[in-house]
């Protein structure tokens, strides 16, 4: 027989632990899940209208049917958080740079229980689709042993050396897109001072030949086009004017 007692005892020490925890992976202010939105409005809709039926026989069902929604709800509360560890789990396994470097104990052994965490998630789940009572329950438990093998491997992940693995790759890629960028540049210009020169030569020699006296040929991007485009020129006009 289920209680008011029994309601409150669950709700206290199952869903509420399950719910706060989930809303610690929600980030950015992102809104709850309707699905959990929806279950506890249901589970607390029946509890109230057990005070107003009249009959104990229909009081009980409808403490009952509360007692259902809050158990669906609390393990689709696991399961969100399950999927935020995982995740998080997961971005590191997939890097083989941080899989070496911050993991803080033997990498076979927490690819073995990760492969742990993974089998008791998906176990967790086929058990929330039966849908009966005694599954939703076991799934519960199921969620629970996960989240546990899964916090635990959280703990052995060393994020300050995520963090400046993460701070390396940034900055790999911003040099990377730089590099990209002054090659471009480069390309282009290549090409625009060869078309010039070819078709007027001598007035767009003379304009050139100031910004490289000027560059000094400090800059290997000037000197990069000397080399590919006004070298050539630069040898013909002193070879026309008898200086070679």
């Amino acid at each position: 027989m289920t209680s008011c007692g029994s309601f409150f005892s669950f709700y206290q020490n199952r869903f509420l632990p399950s719910y706060l925890r989930m809303k610690d992976t929600l980030r950015d202010g992102k809104p709850l899940p309707q699905p959990i939105v929806d279950g506890i409005t249901d589970s607390f809709t029946h509890l109230s209208h057990c005070y107003d039926s009249g009959s104990e026989q229909e009081d009980q069902a409808r403490i009952s049917l509360a007692l259902d929604a809050l158990i669906e709800t609390t393990y689709l509360c696991y399961q969100i958080i399950v999927i935020s560890i995982g995740s998080e789990i997961s971005a590191v396994c997939d890097d083989p740079r941080k899989a070496r470097f911050c993991i803080n104990m033997n990498y076979s052994y927490f690819k073995k229980e990760y492969a742990r965490f993974k089998a008791a998630g998906n176990e967790a789940k086929k058990l929330a689709e039966m849908k009966s009572d005694a599954s939703c329950k076991a799934a519960i438990k199921a969620y629970e042993d996960a989240i546990a093998i899964g916090e635990s491997l959280l703990d052995k992940i060393d994020w300050i050396k995520i963090e400046d693995s993460n701070l390396e790759s940034e900055q790999v890629s911003a040099l990377s897109a730089v590099r990209e960028e002054n090659s471009s540049t480069k390309d282009k210009m290549i090409e625009l001072l060869n078309r010039q020169l070819s078709l007027h030569p001598r007035r767009s020699f003379a304009a050139v030949v100031i910004i490289f006296i000027a560059s000094g040929f400090i800059n290997s991007f000037l000197k990069s086009i000397y080399d590919q485009i006004l070298g050539p020129y630069v040898l013909q006009y002193l070879k026309d004017i008898g200086m070679t």
